[in-house]
């Protein structure tokens, strides 16, 4: 006999075949069945000596998960630390981090024709054949339930299980546009990210030179403001040097217009004495 399945599963429900008449003894019970009810609490995975294995295989395959996720996020870390040469020592990991920060998931989901259930952040994969929405974006990372987008190799697997994947937008970029090819997604996003940089240095290079044209001016100006000025002070000073040559002219002659003023009053004076001493002499002798 090739039993269902559907048996490996705890929740099925199994029933017992039914014995027809023919098939049962005197007493009614089946010929080739028989069944025993033993007095205890039985097999039972929350106790007893089952729960101590189901326990111990428990543990032993989260250590073995957690082993299998640290080696493959260490090999991860790895890859992503080493220098693409780019000539100025940034490594793979600084790149990525720069492309998930500029792209969101949702328009790297969008461009590589998945179809988004409404306005909600669930998707449904082009690997897709059924009509479910497998993938969630969560902002800073996607998760794929999906057995054929893992089977396509796309992103990373989940441990403990080989048909879910997650990753972030650099994955959907590396899987779509290079075919899972982390060098040459790397080299891409390098090239271009040099090609930005040579665009930004050509576009500022006119207001660099309009930068320094409009210094050459400000110089010039200052320049002429100066000899400008320096020009006024020597005039003032001449016409202050011309003014005090006047005022000396002027006071000069004062001082003389003076001088003969005194003189002539003295003179005057002295006359005046003269005749009257003439008169007394001439008064004395009659």
């Amino acid at each position: 006999l090739k039993p269902d399945y559907a048996l490996d599963r705890a929740g099925q429900p199994v029933y017992m075949p039914n014995v027809p008449p023919a098939r049962r003894d005197a007493f009614g019970e089946p010929e080739f069945y028989h069944r025993f009810v033993f007095d205890g609490d039985g097999i039972k995975p929350s106790s007893g000596k089952v729960r101590e294995v189901v326990l111990a295989l428990r543990q032993e395959r989260a250590a073995m998960d957690a082993q299998h996720a640290a080696r493959r996020e260490k090999a991860r870390e790895a890859v992503l630390a080493r220098t693409i040469g780019r000539g100025d020592g940034d490594s793979a990991l600084d790149i990525i981090k720069r492309f998930n920060d500029g792209n969101s998931i949702s328009d790297l989901l969008r461009a590589n024709a998945y179809d988004q259930k409404g306005c909600s952040d669930d998707w449904r994969s082009p690997y897709q054949s059924s009509g479910s929405y497998a993938t969630r974006d969560f902002g800073t990372h996607w998760v794929s339930l999906s057995e054929s987008d893992a089977s396509a190799g796309l992103g990373r697997q989940t441990s403990g299980s080989a048909s879910q994947c997650f990753g972030d937008a650099f994955d959907l970029f590396c899987h779509f546009d290079h075919g899972n090819d982390f060098k040459a997604a790397i080299k891409a996003l390098a090239a271009i990210e040099r090609s930005e940089r040579r665009e930004d240095m050509t576009r500022f290079e006119p207001v660099a030179a309009a930068a320094d044209d409009f210094a050459e001016f400000i110089v010039a100006q200052d320049e002429a403001a100066v000899a400008q000025d320096t020009g006024s002070a020597a005039d003032d000073f001449a016409a202050f040097i011309n003014q005090s040559s006047v005022d000396a002219d002027e006071a000069d002659q004062s001082s003389r217009s003076v001088a003969m003023t005194g003189s002539a009053a003295a003179l005057q004076r002295a006359m005046q004495r003269m005749d009257a001493a003439s008169l007394e002499e001439l008064t004395g002798e009659v």
